[in-house]
Parts: C-alpha cells; sequence; structure tokens
C-alpha cells in the first residue's frame, strides 16, 4: 500500500500539481473516515469523493475563472469540514437528547 501511494505520489507530481496532490490525497479519504468503518468502503467512497471534487472544481473553476487545482483542493477541505460539522452537530444533539430523557 505504501509503495502504490508513493508511485501515485511522484507520478501526480509531475502530472497535476503539489497542491492538487495533497487535496485529493488528504481530503477525500479523510473525508470517507469520518462517514465509514471499512477500509473497502472508505477505498471506494474517496474515490467517488475525489472524483466529485474533480468534476465539481473544474466545473466551478471554469465558470468562476479560478485555478483548477486549487478549487478542487478547496472543494475537498470544504466536503471535509461539511461533514465534520455535521457529525459534531448530530453527535451533540444526540448527547443533549439522550441527557434529557435520562433525567425525565
Amino acid at each position: 500500500m505504501l509503495m502504490l501511494t508513493a508511485l501515485a505520489v511522484v507520478a501526480s507530481f509531475q502530472v497535476v500539481g503539489t497542491l492538487l496532490v495533497f487535496g485529493l490525497l488528504i481530503g477525500p479519504p479523510a473525508t470517507a473516515c469520518l462517514l465509514f468503518d471499512r477500509v473497502e468502503v472508505i477505498m471506494a467512497a474517496a474515490s467517488v469523493i475525489g472524483a466529485s471534487a474533480c468534476f465539481l472544481g473544474l466545473l466551478v473553476s471554469w465558470y468562476a475563472q479560478t485555478s483548477a487545482g486549487a478549487t478542487i483542493a478547496l472543494l475537498t477541505v470544504l466536503v471535509f469540514f461539511a461533514v465534520l460539522v455535521t457529525r459534531r452537530v448530530r453527535s451533540a444533539l444526540r448527547y443533549s437528547q439522550h441527557n434529557e430523557n435520562h433525567y425525565q
């Protein structure tokens, strides 16, 4: 796995650049880890998230006249934080609901 990751990083640096490599190597898997527990599902979800971020990032960058790599990386980061905030809010609501039911 480590060899495949190193190969992907080296090949990607030459093709798409540093920012996009780190955005796509870290953002989608981190987001998938927040959503799922099984490695197979995390890998599949990370692929879908990364591909979606590429498509949407290119679409947004075309119409907004921004850099494609930066827009894709920004989308992966935004999706990660949106999922993180959503999980935290849901967890807080469950915790408060549990405490509310416990004291009644």
